[in-house]
């Protein structure tokens, strides 16, 4: 919203129209800054010593600025939710992972750590077949691809995994397949409980 001379607005519009005359300032101009569900979290406002009818390339310029403020205000509050999110995953009682659209893992909790054996840092980048996966008959695999990648569902099961050090043990398993907005896979979540 631009304002001409907020010094002769009312009180009433206005709440500092008297600080605005004693420090002698005119124009306004003030922008909303947005957080991620498009609601205004704060307004910014600039005052100009003159006044001014309203100036479209300063307009512009100030437009631009807010952009920016935008999107860095949603950047820092992804990260806090971004946090939150390692937080509790990381705490949890179930093993978790989180891989990419070809299988190879992008994240692992630390009870999912406990319950094979092996670090996330020897995970990190690779398929659970190439680690302790693989022991299921093909058709099972068949089926969770299936489930997972085309239809875009959830998959439930059990199956026999290897921990790090050779021991065999069953493993509950639930894969689900984490959507863009258009609807298409972007990661898998697989929460692991120890059966």
């Amino acid at each position: 919203e631009w304002q001409d001379d907020v010094s002769s607005l009312p009180t009433s519009t206005f709440l500092r129209v008297k600080y605005a005359q004693e420090a002698s300032i005119r124009a306004s101009f003030g922008f909303p800054i947005l957080d991620m569900q498009n609601r205004v979290v704060a307004v910014m406002i600039f005052f100009m010593k003159n006044a001014s009818h309203k100036d479209e390339s300063f307009i512009k310029f100030i437009t631009a600025v807010s952009g920016g403020l935008n999107l860095f205000l949603r950047y820092k509050m992804l990260e806090e939710k971004v946090s939150l999110l390692q937080s509790a995953v990381g705490s949890s009682n179930e093993g978790i992972i989180i891989t990419d659209t070809l299988g190879e893992i992008l994240f692992a909790n630390g009870a999912w750590e406990k319950l094979a054996g092996y670090t996330q840092e020897e995970i990190i980048g690779r398929s659970p077949n190439q680690l302790w996966g693989g022991s299921m008959p093909k058709d099972f695999y068949n089926k969770l691809w299936h489930t997972i990648k085309t239809e875009k569902k959830p998959f439930i099961g059990e199956l026999e995994n290897t921990r790090k050090d050779g021991t065999k043990y069953w493993q509950a398993i639930y894969i689900t397949p984490i959507l863009d907005e258009c609807e298409e896979v972007r990661f898998y979540l697989a929460i692991e409980p120890d059966i």
